[in-house]
């Protein structure tokens, strides 16, 4: 676990780090969360809408910001106040995603962005 203080966050610092959403997480977020809907819970429903396997629930991968900023940047110094995400694409059951975060000129406003498949983006968040 990182402990980044105010003073040694810079401009273009980044921290990241992988995960894949896997089959255990999707069911254990159904548990907790309820959402029964097709597209995160049945393959099949899924491919025909187009998609290669089941989609990731949204929050389920934006859930990462929580790890990416108490974890890695800034890391145990960290309490987040607030989170606005986007998200562009949709990730399938079983892909690796790379969390990072990147801080620009001022600090208090970051972005962070996770690729997903082809290099694109999945979410921007800040």
């Amino acid at each position: 676990m990182n402990a980044y203080v105010f003073e040694e966050i810079a401009v273009g610092l980044t921290e990241g780090f992988e995960v894949t959403v896997t089959e255990e997480m999707f069911d254990r977020f159904l548990d907790i969360t309820g959402d029964v809907n097709p597209l995160h819970n049945d393959a099949a429903f899924a491919q025909k809408k187009g998609h290669p396997a089941r989609v990731a629930f949204g929050m389920l991968t934006a859930s990462f910001l929580s790890t990416l900023a108490g974890v890695y940047l800034p890391g145990k110094n960290s309490l987040i106040h607030e989170v606005e995400v986007k998200f562009a694409k949709p990730v399938p059951q079983n892909f690796r995603n790379y969390m990072t975060k990147l801080f620009r000129a001022n600090p208090y406003k970051h972005r962070t962005l996770s690729p997903t498949r082809e290099g694109k983006k999945c979410f921007a968040a800040r």
